[in-house]
């Protein structure tokens, strides 16, 4: 990746929240960059509703935007962005959510003690980092998908979720996951090609390396190479998907029997029955799937130690 340094247009300065991230705290830093920005000669714009409910005459003459959340509220914000605008202004991601994957990825430090000044800085003096945008089934997103296993589990936090997610939100759908999955036959096509003929598997389609129980699914993965990386793992139980995951911890998954890995640009995922997705750490409904990469692109603005 090619971080460069640029000059923001002048205009306002969006500010996406998620006031229920960082269990409040989102909220609480959201309303101080405003204060601070606005000090400082700025002109934010604070907003904590769904973005799909804000008016689009909000959104132009913007010179950057300001992601205060986890994986799903960025994605949100993208979504909304590219169905609105030509141009999206630069990304400005305040990571607060529970895996983190952009940010990890880009390396970003926003969420330590008191980043106003920090933020500040990046603002006046922009280093630009550019990212790919997959598509799934007409839906945008950054990081990942996952098809089977994973999205079971996504699925199922979800669909009881009253409030923010912790990591210990997850033991119990991955525990009952690895006793009651049905492992569905896959067949992957990419960029035309049957790469995997029908078996029970776990598919992942990536745009980034990183993956959300902190260790590296793709390690070489480019989130700005205009490739998608594709991994097939051949899985028929639960016992048999915890020692893939052990193996990925110790980055020998890709090592693993009958493990394909590849690169492509078009993924065609369907199987003997409906089976869940997940992007990016959120539902996203059910095969067959479709995965290509967007003509269009998203601009991060990163910090000085952000990877070259």
């Amino acid at each position: 990746m090619n971080a460069q340094r640029s000059a923001l247009p002048g205009g306002a300065t969006l500010i996406f929240a998620n006031p229920n991230a960082g269990r409040g705290r989102a909220a609480l830093l959201a309303r101080c960059l405003d204060s601070f920005l606005r000090e400082s000669g700025k002109d934010p714009r604070l907003f904590f509703q769904d973005p799909r409910e804000i008016d689009v005459g909000e959104f132009k003459n913007a010179s950057a935007a300001i992601v205060i959340g986890g994986d799903g509220t960025l994605r949100g914000v993208v979504r909304r962005l590219l169905a609105a605008l030509s141009d999206v202004p630069p990304l400005l991601l305040v990571p607060m959510g529970t895996a983190n994957l952009i940010a990890r990825h880009l390396r970003l430090p926003w969420s330590s003690c008191d980043p106003q000044m920090h933020i500040l800085r990046a603002l006046d003096r922009p280093r630009l980092q550019t990212l790919d945008v997959a598509e799934g089934n007409g839906q945008a997103f950054l990081a990942m998908a996952g098809v089977g296993l994973d999205a079971s589990v996504i699925h199922a936090i979800h669909g009881q979720r009253t409030g923010p997610i912790t990591h210990l939100a997850y033991v119990a759908p991955i525990l009952t996951a690895l006793w009651r999955y049905e492992f569905v036959p896959l067949q992957v096509a990419v960029d035309g090609r049957i790469v995997f003929p029908a078996a029970p598997a776990l598919a992942f389609v990536a745009n980034v390396g990183e993956y959300g129980a902190g260790f590296t699914l793709m390690p070489q993965a480019r989130s700005d190479d205009g490739r998608l990386d594709i991994c097939v793992v051949p899985c028929n139980s639960g016992r048999q998907a915890l020692q893939h995951w052990l193996r990925a911890l110790a980055a020998g998954h890709l090592e693993n029997r009958g493990v394909i890995s590849l690169r492509g640009r078009q993924v065609h995922i369907e199987s003997q029955g409906k089976v869940p997705v997940q992007f990016d750490g959120e539902p996203a409904g059910w095969t067959p799937l479709d995965i290509g990469l967007s003509p269009r692109k998203i601009q991060f603005i990163v910090a000085e130690n952000a990877p070259a």
